[in-house]
């Protein structure tokens, strides 16, 4: 099955964006400066700036602004206006300011970076309110004592800058701080001990510690958060937490609007707490272990925007009061073990834009009226794990109140007619309908949307005819029809990425132009067909191929030469009539499978020295002689 990245895409996207409106509703409290302004500074801060700026590598030269008398004008940095004194200090990596941030290109991102330490004269900056130097590289180093000591600080944001180590409890002495990102990646971890000092930032509206190590304070973290009575967002994913209370008695954060504790190790049943409090509008529970059933009453859950308990364990049925959640804009449930029907209660959720139901044990029928008023979705996932025991039957002349950019259903019952609805989704950009028993031709409509599909999969059906000699479809997609009854010859298929027509009833020779048409294939997969003729030279160009999957065809000839698939890490030519000696070049240092087996190859096993990474080999009933290299 395609999962799709696009529903998790967006979940950042509307965090991050409640997140920036928190940022910037608060900012006007972070303290009174300027940057537009020609007055001088004063000379002890000027001179502590300088002194920070010499501890630091700065490849892209944004400091190289910082000169002269004029410290309020340089790049980052913000002064009263009254006094003259530093309050901001702005330095985070610039090409960070995006919410999709993470995927910026690492070689951009070390050029733009600040490198090396924070130099403690920064101290000398004693009217400071707000401190950000996140995206940039502190080399794993620990977060300085010092910033402990900046007690006039109201925002502080070092997240994703590569510190390590301990967090300071001397955090807790910055009793004005209502912002606080300390969030990490990968092996570039905070370790929290305890969460004590917390206990100091009463007046904290923001926490983040997304990916920090709170392992050891498990046992106590939330009496902890607890004590933030003006919290507003916690960020706690990937943090290691093992423990939560089921019931708490008393929740102290009645104002907290996000609660973000996504992949942690939590097994124990769901708590049911969280969902009484009303001013939730994100809650993210989903890649832990959670069990037990949702809440049947949902009514205090007025707020919520965005509810995610994807990848969990949880059973039993969705509640009917789901369809009370009128502000709700992302439902995702995927990957846990919920049955019984679908409540059509879901057709009211008016402003919802997805709606994720994948990989649980639904039952029933799903009809017209669970999607009555859901003209805003833009994404619908929905499969059940159980064979046919899911029936989605809208009737072949409905139109959708919606319009789609993905859809995604899987392993139920449709009509077996091809859904002539989905020619009213003209924003199709994810089309995957797999196991649901579709047995007819492919309507010519249908493949005139291939310009604009990124995902297609039909595979797993009863599709018959044949395909499209050539389609054009966007840079790097990818296209799965295995499966299926389609006959005639090797479509050519531009612009995808991944290829999988597995298991049809294909046949006629690969074409030599066949690569020309698609010269970025990662993955290609023609199993199962009626292929044959020889394997074209041309499979050479493919150079970021890193699947081939040509077995149990009827090709014959030699095994060409593929020295340029440097990429290559599987590869089976099995079960077909292939002959002659195999190319000394067939292994690159990437294979780590190859299967030959069932073929006329013969020859020595010489070529095997230079598969230094092989760990699965097939070579039976060929005439192939000589010792296997260790």
């Amino acid at each position: 099955m395609i999962t799709s990245s696009f529903t998790h895409f967006l979940l950042l996207f509307l965090v991050h964006l409640f997140s920036n409106e928190f940022i910037s509703l608060q900012a006007s409290g972070f303290g009174s400066y300027s940057t537009n302004f020609t007055t001088t500074c004063w000379k002890m801060e000027r001179n502590a700036l300088l002194k920070f700026k010499e501890g630091l590598k700065d490849p892209s030269g944004r400091l190289s602004f910082w000169v002269g008398n004029y410290c309020c004008t340089w790049p980052g940095v913000g002064c009263n206006r009254q006094t003259r004194h530093v309050t901001k200090l702005d330095l985070r990596m610039p090409l960070a300011n995006s919410f999709d941030s993470i995927n910026i290109d690492p070689e951009a991102a070390a050029f733009a970076s600040l490198q090396g330490t924070i130099s403690p004269s920064l101290l000398d900056l004693k009217y400071l309110h707000y401190l950000d130097l996140s995206w940039n590289n502190f080399n794993q180093t620990p977060i300085p004592n010092f910033i402990g000591s900046f007690t006039k600080l109201e925002y502080l944001n070092l997240s994703y800058a590569s510190f390590n180590g301990l967090v300071p409890p001397h955090l807790g002495n910055l009793s004005n701080l209502r912002y606080l990102d300390l969030s990490s990646l990968g092996e570039d971890y905070a370790l929290v001990s305890d969460l004590n000092w917390i206990l100091g930032l009463s007046s904290l509206k923001f926490l983040g510690l997304d990916g920090a190590n709170l392992s050891f304070a498990s046992t106590n973290w939330l009496p902890a958060i607890n004590m933030l009575p003006s919290l507003m967002e916690l960020h706690l994913a990937s943090c290691s937490l093992y423990d939560i209370p089921t019931s708490l008695p008393i929740v102290n954060f009645s104002s907290i609007q996000v609660i973000d504790l996504s992949a942690n190790h939590f097994n124990s049943k769901l708590p049911g707490w969280l969902f009484n409090i009303s001013s939730l509008v994100v809650l993210d529970l989903s890649f832990n272990d959670f069990s037990g059933q949702i809440a049947p009453c949902l009514e205090n859950l007025n707020n919520m925007s965005v509810l995610d308990l994807g990848y969990n364990d949880l059973s039993g049925p969705l509640p009917i009061s789901i369809g009370n959640l009128s502000s709700l804009e992302i439902l995702c449930l995927s990957y846990n073990q919920l049955n019984g029907t679908i409540p059509e209660t879901i057709g009211q959720l008016k402003i919802l834009s997805i709606l994720d139901l994948t990989v649980n044990n639904w039952e029933g029928v799903v009809s017209r009226i669970h999607f009555l008023h859901l003209n805003n979705m833009e994404s619908f996932f929905l499969s059940s794990v159980k064979e046919k025991s899911l029936r989605f039957d809208v009737g072949y002349d409905w139109i959708p109140p919606f319009s789609l950019y993905e859809i995604l259903i899987g392993n139920c019952q449709m009509n077996p007619k091809f859904p002539i609805w989905l020619q009213t989704q003209k924003k199709l950009q994810v089309v995957h309908l797999t196991n649901v028993g579709i047995s007819s031709y492919v309507p010519g409509w249908f493949w005139k949307l291939s310009p604009q599909l990124s995902i297609l999969s039909l595979s797993a059906n009863n599709l018959s005819g044949e395909l499209p000699r050539s389609l054009k479809f966007p840079s790097n997609s990818a296209v799965d029809l295995s499966s299926n009854l389609f006959k005639g010859p090797i479509p050519l298929f531009s612009g995808v990425g991944e290829l999988n027509l597995k298991n049809n009833l294909l046949s006629g020779p690969i074409p030599a132009n066949f690569t020309d048409a698609m010269l970025h294939l990662e993955s290609l997969v023609l199993s199962k067909n009626h292929f044959n003729g020889s394997i074209p030279s041309s499979i050479n160009k493919l150079e970021h191929l890193t699947l081939l999957l040509l077995d149990n065809n009827e090709l014959s000839g030699k095994i060409p030469i593929m020295n340029r698939l440097n990429q290559l890490y599987i590869l089976d030519l099995s079960n077909n009539n292939l002959f002659g000696n195999i190319p000394s070049s067939l292994c690159s240092q990437s294979l780590v499978y190859l299967k030959l087996n069932g073929n006329n190859l013969y020859g020595n096993l010489s070529f095997l020295k230079n598969c230094t990474e092989l760990g699965k080999l097939g070579l039976a009933n060929n005439q192939l002689h000589g010792v296997i290299p260790r």
